[in-house]
């Protein structure tokens, strides 16, 4: 048997590929299925990166934690909400994901990552689950999703909503409770975020 590093470096490359077979052999050979590598990246990380769905559903038979937290970018739920990988979110959905899940030094939740990425499909599945629109990031901290050491300030998603999103995921957020009261840490509104952005006068009316 190969020693345990090789093996979760195997299974690593395997789900990297999307190879079934080789992701067995890995962990057949001692690899530990929840192993991250020295970037934090687990192998169900890496399967939702790769947008690999069958791979994550065997390493969720397998006993992937779906909730994991130690890479930067995020959880598995929020890395595929992020990148709009709206079947694999699914997927983690029913397998029990929290759609709350928060970041535990930032706060945001995969609905503040969808707003911010503007994917629009993967915002109405997560609201669909339950995902709280109202719910603020923490504030003061430096946040992985922008570029340039941009800081939270106790954003709701519908703050990010209404810098990067369109009329569908703003729509659905206030369908499903979202408060256009709500400020920032510096006592900002969505409706601010809007015109700061110099978003569409469509778009200005929804949230006045």
């Amino acid at each position: 048997m190969k020693p345990r590093s090789d093996a979760d470096a195997a299974l690593l490359a395997a789900v990297r590929e999307g190879d079934g077979s080789m992701a067995g052999e890995a962990i057949a050979a001692g690899a530990d299925v929840n192993a991250a590598d020295a970037h934090g990246v687990t192998p169900l990380l890496e399967a939702t990166g790769q947008g690999h769905l069958e791979m994550a559903r065997y390493l969720l038979s397998r006993g992937a934690e779906i909730g994991y937290t130690g890479m930067s970018e995020g959880s598995p739920l929020m890395l595929a909400a992020f990148m709009g990988q709206v079947e694999v979110l699914r997927l983690f959905l029913d397998a029990g994901a929290d759609a709350n899940l928060a970041m535990p030094e930032r706060g945001e939740t995969a609905l503040h990552m969808t707003a911010a990425a503007g994917r629009t499909e993967a915002a109405t599945v997560l609201l669909a689950a339950g995902a709280d629109p109202n719910r603020h990031a923490k504030s003061g901290v430096v946040t992985d999703l922008f570029d340039g050491g941009v800081k939270l300030w106790g954003e709701t998603p519908l703050h990010f909503a209404a810098a990067y999103g369109d009329e569908e995921m703003i729509r659905a957020m206030l369908q499903a409770g979202a408060d256009t009261a709500t400020l920032n840490a510096h006592g900002e509104t969505p409706l601010e975020y809007a015109g700061r952005h110099k978003r569409e006068r469509s778009i200005l009316k929804l949230l006045k």
